[in-house]
């Protein structure tokens, strides 16, 4: 399963940003690229909603789930403990 393309959309649909103007690397700071709570929230339920888990309440935390990677990281692990 492609889990890192599937939430890179999630996060430019919320975010409403030009992939031709800001380059999502999994390592970017979210917050830094006009990500709030309420967007936060927000691409945390279209995850939900996209890969029928339920995201961990201990990573339900911008400094916890912060950037592209942490958030395929706990997807990965979601789907894996199924």
């Amino acid at each position: 399963m492609d889990i890192e393309p599937k939430i890179k959309n999630i996060i430019i649909g919320q975010l409403d940003i030009d992939e031709n103007k800001v380059e999502l690397l999994s390592d970017t700071n979210l917050q830094n690229i006009g990500m709030d709570s309420i967007k936060f929230i927000k691409v945390i339920v279209e995850i939900e909603g996209e890969f029928d888990i339920e995201y961990p309440d201990d990573k339900l935390l911008i400094t916890e789930s912060g950037t592209l990677e942490k958030m395929v990281a706990v997807v990965y692990n979601c789907l894996n403990n199924i």
